[in-house]
Order: structure tokens, then sequence, then C-alpha cells
């Protein structure tokens, strides 16, 4: 389940809580995510392990899609 966004984060970091939950919750398809996104495997674990405090747009935007796409076939 996602977590809820708050008020007073910024957009973008509100977009990095999003991204690493989801991706705490699809641990164990990392290789596969990492795969379709383009985003380095490495890159996502570290998303994960809060290695990453600032993250470009361009490594969080494929994710944050991957996951839309995800949800759209879904419902």
């Amino acid at each position: 389940m996602p977590r809820i966004l708050h008020m007073e984060q910024t957009f973008e970091e509100n977009m990095l809580v999003y991204v690493r939950g989801r991706l705490e919750n699809a641990r164990g398809t990392w290789p596969a995510i990492s795969k379709h996104t383009g985003v380095p495997y490495f890159t996502i674990t570290n998303l994960v392990q809060g290695k990453v405090d600032d993250p470009r747009l361009s490594t969080i935007q494929p994710l944050i899609d991957y996951f839309r796409a995800q949800d759209q076939a879904a419902a």
C-alpha cells in the first residue's frame, strides 16, 4: 500500500516517497523493473536504501510511469 503523502513535503519529496514505497512493495521484481524502465538495478537499490536523497527527474519519472502503467493494467 503506498504511503500517504504529506502536504509539508515538496512535490519532489512526495515523488521520492511514492517511488520508494512502491519499490519496497515490489521487492523481488527490481531486475524486471530495471530492465523495463532503464533505471539501473543498483540505482533502484540505492533509492530504496535511502542512499540517494535527491535523484534526478530522469531517474524517478520512468519509475513513476512504470507504476502508473501497472496500476492501469490492474484496473
